[in-house]
């Protein structure tokens, strides 16, 4: 189930149309994500799926703010190799459950 309402914030829109991601990806990844988490250095949720982009599979994450019924997405932008576990082995990121759909 998707959020009543998703807002794109200028940086997301900026990133998603620089590093040439389809429409509807974003929307795809916070609807069926391979993890969730939070983001202990800014705050933010990120969804994190792996899916085939520009030519391999490649993870790809989403971070947004949540707020009631709506979501502003932030940014999208691909992993590095190692880059997710090194979040978590860090602190940095958390893993985040309290969301089973969104």
């Amino acid at each position: 189930m998707m959020p009543a309402s998703i807002r794109y914030s200028e940086h997301f829109s900026g990133q998603k149309d620089e590093r040439g991601f389809p429409d509807g990806l974003a929307e795809s990844i916070l609807q069926n994500p391979d993890g969730r988490y939070y983001d202990n250095r800014n705050g933010s949720l990120v969804a994190v799926k792996r899916v085939y982009f520009s030519g391999r599979e490649r993870d790809i994450v989403v971070a947004y703010l949540r707020q009631g019924d709506s979501v502003t997405l932030l940014t999208i932008h691909p992993l590095k190799t190692g880059q997710q576990q090194r979040r978590l082995e860090s602190g940095r990121w958390a893993r985040y459950d309290a969301e089973t759909t969104l």
